[in-house]
């Protein structure tokens, strides 16, 4: 997984307290298996250019714990051009000046080295996110978004509770006057609470709808299974 200098910076202690934790948390012990940290050749431009000589030599051996990713420069340009072609198209109110360019440069480069994973605490990129999956295939995300994501995929089964999981569907009479027992399928906090519902079964049953004096209803025990989506993990 590749990132620009916004998570970089946070992941030396630049930047205000959320940016570092966020950015830090990307280097937690649990994450050293399913992530590789990248840096390709526009991160070590833009440390070139940091003004304070201490600042710039301190961030330049920083990039020496993150795996260095080179891509083949004809490929890079003309990925990039398809972008800023993308932009001119679809985001007429982006100009197309140094700073988009900058960015570009971060995910034309992730694309050319096989990166599919950018990371990025910038908010004009990150804005650039649909564009950029559709044109060169990098997911553009926040440190957050992968912790989240990685940690989903460890712990399916809190994500998707165990006592869901191995069940199956049955069916059975409910007696008269046991309606709750449906309606709790209803119980949702944003939705409908089952009320109409329980108050159709009563009317069905004092209007003999059913010949034996009962209900005939389905019990449902949801069978939930945990599928991770089309991204498993970061490279």
């Amino acid at each position: 997984m590749a990132v620009d200098h916004s998570v970089f910076f946070g992941l030396q202690g630049s930047g205000d307290e959320q940016d570092v934790e966020e950015s830090r948390a990307l280097e937690a012990g649990w994450l050293a298996d399913p992530i590789e940290l990248a840096h390709t050749p526009q991160l070590l431009r833009d440390v070139r250019e940091i003004d304070d000589r201490a600042e710039r030599t301190y961030q330049r051996a920083a990039l020496s714990r993150l795996r260095s990713a080179y891509p083949e420069k004809a490929s890079v340009s003309a990925r990039q051009e398809e972008l800023i072609a993308a932009v001119s198209e679809r985001l007429a109110d982006v100009p197309i000046d140094d700073d988009l360019r900058r960015r570009l440069q971060y995910v034309a480069e992730a694309a050319g080295a096989g990166l599919q994973v950018l990371a990025t605490r910038d908010p004009e990129l990150d804005r650039l996110a649909d564009l950029v999956w559709d044109v060169a295939r990098v997911r553009v995300v926040s440190p957050a978004l992968v912790t989240q994501h990685v940690d989903e995929l460890r712990q399916a089964q809190v994500y998707c509770p165990a006592d869901l999981l191995g069940t199956a569907f049955s069916a059975e009479e409910v007696a008269s006057g046991n309606e709750g027992e449906l309606v709790a399928f209803f119980d949702q906090a944003d939705g409908d609470r089952g009320t109409a519902f329980a108050a159709r079964l009563a009317a069905l049953d004092s209007d003999g709808f059913c010949g034996t004096g009962s209900c005939c209803g389905t019990r449902a025990d949801t069978r939930w299974r945990f599928t991770p989506g089309p991204w498993t993990g970061a490279r």
